[in-house]
């Protein structure tokens, strides 16, 4: 999933825009690697995604890619360590804005921040 996270986090800085058959790579491969209990992936993969599309629809400033990527993401991490990643995220994403003087941050690379940094406190706290 590394690997995948990677190549998002590239094509969202460079592009702005996270392909959808990536995104559909990354679903398949949770759908078929993921350790995570399935009530869990469920709820990662619905509870982010729903709220954002209601908020999308609102005001057009999501855009679908970053919601595609952010439910799949917590369909192979689960509601549970997506919102641990999302924490570093946010914080990345403001920093993001705050010395790039940008009002839209790239999702996917942000993500990535958010995912290494968890990926560190867990294996500081083992």
């Amino acid at each position: 999933m590394s690997i995948l996270l990677f190549v998002c986090a590239y094509t969202d800085i460079r592009f702005r825009k996270i392909p959808a058959a990536i995104i559909l790579i990354m679903f398949i491969y949770g759908a078929c690697i993921s350790h995570v209990q399935i009530l869990e992936r469920i709820a990662g993969l619905l509870l982010p995604a729903v709220p954002l599309f209601f908020i999308a629809i609102a005001n057009k400033k999501i855009k679908g890619g970053d919601i595609k990527f952010l439910a799949v993401c917590g369909f192979y991490f689960g509601l549970t360590k997506l919102s641990a990643i999302l924490i570093p995220s946010t914080l990345a994403g403001v920093l993001w804005t705050a010395v790039k003087k940008e009002k839209s941050v790239p999702l996917g690379f942000v993500f990535l921040i958010g995912y290494l940094l968890f990926m560190i406190s867990e294996r500081i706290m083992l």
